[in-house]
């Protein structure tokens, strides 16, 4: 999976189309804010535990006609690069070693 700095490039697409500054990394809970938002001025609800996915959802969420609320969050990693372990752990090392 490629990503374009700190999200992918389907992310990044709707984060734009939604009026926010893409290009600049946003806190996953302002992301998902963003979504719920999305989600209320839609109508995308279904009854339940249930969203009903648009054409810009589906691009987001695997083509999917609808996603569950749980896995929405669970989807929505697909879209923010793993952050390595290893790499982390070098970095606090040697800012220790800074310090």
């Amino acid at each position: 999976r490629e990503f374009e700095g700190w999200c992918s490039p389907e992310m990044k697409h709707f984060l734009a189309l939604e009026g926010h500054d893409a290009e600049h990394p946003m806190g996953r809970f302002a992301v998902v804010k963003a979504l719920w938002k999305y989600i209320r001025a839609q109508g995308l609800k279904e009854k339940g535990k249930f969203i009903r996915c648009d054409a810009e959802f589906k691009k987001l969420f695997l083509d999917r006609d609808r996603v569950d609320m749980f896995s929405m969050n669970r989807i929505l990693n697909r879209h923010f690069p793993r952050k390595n372990k290893k790499e982390e752990s070098k970095k606090s090392k040697q800012t220790a070693v800074k310090s």
